[in-house]
């Protein structure tokens, strides 16, 4: 493989005499365009002047248009990093499109909807398909086409109406939104109750019955549980979870020792008394 840039070979970028050549290429490129970045790289490496946290995410994010330029005309990849390049932010106009109509103007919509959910997807098919847009990626096509209203607000205003009233129905009607699955344009962030993070089911028919909750004037507690029938309890640690779990239902929390030493089959007994 034969590299294009100051008659580099493949075989060079495994020697050190090679990484170094390829290292000043690089600076130099980089005086070039940016002689203060270059400046400041060199202050980094030579440890003259040491980032860290935010100052260094931002040199590194300046230095990365750079470096990918420099490796792309290496490996001769121009065409195809330009083409990738230009298909991300080809997506760009779906994200001006969330922000424009779906945040800035369908979520504050309050007014009548003249026309059903039907009557105004079926207009939008029609506006793409006159402009012979890929039907495949509808969610940039349709975003595309309300950033292209937005250019002349006032020649479009009714387009634009009707667009937002169609993102609205999106919002407020479960069923017109499953005509945008997995549209990031509709993602919206959700509310979360802290409180009910983990969903919680409520168990009247536990396996053991408390039939009794004792506490010696010594401070022992004794917890008198039975099993019902058809269920067994296997081993002391099983015990102790019942037991926990009795206890936690009362109000009573488990003392420091039984935290402590929950594994002890012989300690346990003293606590439970089985039916």
């Amino acid at each position: 493989m034969s590299l294009v840039m100051n008659e580099f070979s493949y075989s060079e970028l495994f020697t050190a005499a090679g990484l170094f050549r390829l290292d000043a290429n690089f600076l130099r490129l980089l005086s070039a365009q940016d002689g203060g970045l270059a400046t400041r790289l060199g202050a980094y490496r030579d440890g003259r002047q040491p980032l860290s946290g935010q100052a260094r995410s931002e040199f590194l994010l300046r230095l990365a248009p750079h470096l990918e330029r420099f490796i792309a005309r290496l490996f001769c990849l121009e065409p195809e990093v330009a083409a990738l390049q230009a298909r991300t932010r080809s997506h760009d106009v779906v994200m001006d499109f969330k922000k424009h109509f779906v945040l800035r103007r369908a979520r504050r919509y309050r007014g009548e909807f003249s026309e059903s959910f039907a009557d105004l997807d079926h207009w939008l098919d029609a506006e793409i398909q006159q402009r012979c847009w890929p039907q495949e990626d509808r969610e940039w096509a349709v975003a595309r086409l309300g950033e292209e209203w937005l250019t002349d607000e006032v020649a479009h205003a009714e387009a634009i109406h009707r667009l937002t009233q169609w993102c609205a129905l999106i919002l407020t009607d479960p069923q017109a939104g499953l005509a945008v699955p997995g549209w990031s344009s509709f993602r919206l962030p959700q509310r979360v109750d802290h409180e009910a993070l983990v969903p919680l089911q409520r168990c009247d028919d536990l396996p053991v019955r408390l039939l009794s909750l004792r506490k010696a004037p010594c401070g022992v507690v004794t917890v008198s549980i039975s099993r019902i029938s058809g269920w067994t309890c296997a081993g002391s640690r099983a015990k102790c979870i019942i037991v926990c779990i009795a206890m936690i239902m009362m109000g009573i929390s488990a003392p420091r020792a039984f935290r402590r030493r929950k594994g002890c089959r012989n300690w346990v007994s003293r606590w439970t008394r089985w039916a």
